[in-house]
């Protein structure tokens, strides 16, 4: 899914209504993920998780002031995969570029 149609509320209408997960990259205008954009004080391969009961946000930061951010309904914690080194990528965004 390409993240200009992906939202936050896309994402809970698919869980909800036909049990399909996704983990998708967001736009970073998109109101909801407004607290994890500002890139200031955090250093390269960094990432800062945000959950709910159903949904996890992830903001990763791969090199200096680029942001990734991601959101994923498959994945329900703050694991780092090992595999990546001093990457240090999590799982859900090893997953998103799998998929």
């Amino acid at each position: 899914m390409d993240n200009w149609f992906t939202s936050f509320s896309l994402v809970k209408t698919l869980l909800d209504n036909h049990q399909l997960t996704l983990v998708d990259t967001v736009r970073k205008n998109d109101r909801t993920a407004s607290t994890f954009v500002n890139v200031r004080g955090r250093s390269e391969c960094t990432s800062i998780f945000g959950f709910s009961p159903t949904t996890t946000i992830v903001s990763y930061i791969p090199k200096k002031h680029k942001n990734v951010i991601l959101v994923s309904t498959k994945h329900h914690d703050a694991l780092i995969d090992l595999d990546t080194g001093d990457k240090r990528k999590s799982l859900s965004t090893i997953a998103q570029k799998v998929v």
